[in-house]
């Protein structure tokens, strides 16, 4: 641990918080490598690949008018609190479309990932900044993205092995699961009282409170990341 701690530039009570976000970030890359993986061989196994330019720009549309009512909900919420009502919609979602697949369904499907992918991956990053402040961030941030390199190698090279014993079935199941874990670390992350302390004592406590959020700074920066996108 602390050979890790030395490479990463980790300092003495960041431990857990980088770790837990780590393991935050992999689980909702996961999630979406799996479910992308899913709509694209449903889609192309049933539609001529001429109708994806048509699909993408539907995509868009429908992104950019979820984003907005998104932010909108979202605005003076407990932050954590709607992440995980977000994310428990979002991965019950899955379940269900899978339980009702057809051939209509699988253009939906494919937009619907979209959709996933513009609200979870923003929600962490605008979530880490609650927890860390711009200091940490420079040290911490790069080795808490690794964790999506590290899953699009360790899903991604599994996951056609995985198709051809299974099949595909499993494969927004397993996209839910993901999502369903990405909610237990998210409570563990919550529940890490300890870490506002950590982060406080770090900088002091002026720093830290300018490091941190509140819901409508979270709407503002989040308007900001999908004006970028």
């Amino acid at each position: 641990m602390s050979i890790i701690r030395r490479i990463f530039n980790i300092q003495p009570g960041e431990e857990k918080n980088t770790f837990l976000f780590f393991l935050y970030f992999f689980a909702i890359i996961s999630a979406i490598i799996v479910g992308k993986t899913a709509r694209d061989v449903f889609f192309l196994a049933r539609f001529n690949p001429a109708f994806l330019p048509y699909i993408f720009i539907i995509s868009a549309l429908c992104v950019a008018a979820t984003t907005i009512l998104y932010i909108r909900i979202a605005q003076n919420k407990n932050q954590y609190v709607f992440s995980m009502i977000t994310g428990g919609l979002l991965a019950s979602s899955l379940l269900i479309i899978n339980v009702f697949l057809n051939e209509w369904i699988y253009p939906v499907l494919y937009v619907w990932i979209d959709i996933i992918t513009a609200i979870i991956v923003p929600q962490f990053w605008l979530l880490t900044n609650t927890r860390f402040t711009s200091r940490q961030a420079k040290r911490l941030f790069g080795p808490i993205g690794a964790a999506a390199a590290f899953a699009n190698i360790l899903i991604g090279f599994s996951i056609q092995h995985f198709i051809t014993t299974l099949g595909t079935d499993l494969l927004l199941p397993i996209a839910s699961a993901f999502l369903f874990i990405s909610l237990l670390l998210l409570y563990a992350i919550k529940t890490c009282s300890s870490s506002l302390t950590d982060c406080a004592n770090y900088v002091g406590h002026d720093a830290y409170c300018q490091g941190c959020i509140g819901p409508d700074g979270y709407n503002h920066r989040l308007s900001e990341f999908t004006i970028d996108r």
